[in-house]
């Protein structure tokens, strides 16, 4: 079988719980296995839940935006990723490229501010 997933998954044995509606509605689901960019989760019935929701992980004290990659009858596999302050998605890996590349810069700039000092 042909592997295309970006980064590896883990297993896991998780309690979640997917957001949706405006935080009106939800439904409880078991994270099966888990990557950075993503998870596959076991949930009654999953063509209720919508395209895109938040996931939260009690266990882990988290709370992720996810979008539906592909469905089955329960379960789903998910892919996360980061809303901008514009409404605009991102997805996890790219948000990650650039935390580390905005962490980057500013030590970069700390280094030549210090040099011309």
């Amino acid at each position: 079988m042909l592997e295309r997933r970006k980064t590896q998954r883990f297993p896991a044995f998780l309690g979640g719980v997917i957001m949706f509606a405006q935080d009106r509605a939800s439904a409880e689901c078991i994270i099966r296995n888990r990557s950075d960019g993503g998870a596959r989760l076991i949930v009654h019935n999953s063509s209720f839940v919508p395209d895109e929701f938040e996931l939260m992980i009690p266990q882990r004290q988290a709370t992720l935006r996810a979008r539906t990659r592909w469905r089955g009858y329960d379960d789903l596999g998910i892919e996360f990723f980061h809303a901008d302050e514009d409404g605009s998605t991102r997805d996890a890996n790219a948000a990650r490229r650039i935390k580390r590349l905005e962490l980057e810069n500013r030590r970069l700039k700390r280094r030549l501010r210090d040099r011309t000092a």
